[in-house]
């Protein structure tokens, strides 16, 4: 039964073509996940510096819920 896999029928090139399939697609996963962290990362960064400006009194609260607004997008 399970046992077709291993008895020789495959060549060569279709074991190194699966192998490669499979990095190709554990590559995009990691690479789609990354590029999630960065985006968070920015995100969040973006926040903090927003809330410091309306702690500080620098930005007036209309402005703070606006630009809050456009983050948040």
């Amino acid at each position: 039964m399970y046992s077709d896999c291993f008895d020789g029928s495959h060549s060569i090139v279709g074991l190194i073509a699966m192998g490669l399939f499979w990095i190709i697609i554990i590559w995009m996963i990691v690479s789609i996940f990354i590029r999630t962290s960065k985006n968070n990362t920015i995100h969040n960064s973006g926040m903090h510096l927003l809330n410091q400006k309306f702690i500080n009194g620098e930005i007036s609260e209309d402005e703070y819920k606006s630009k809050k607004k456009n983050l948040m997008k």
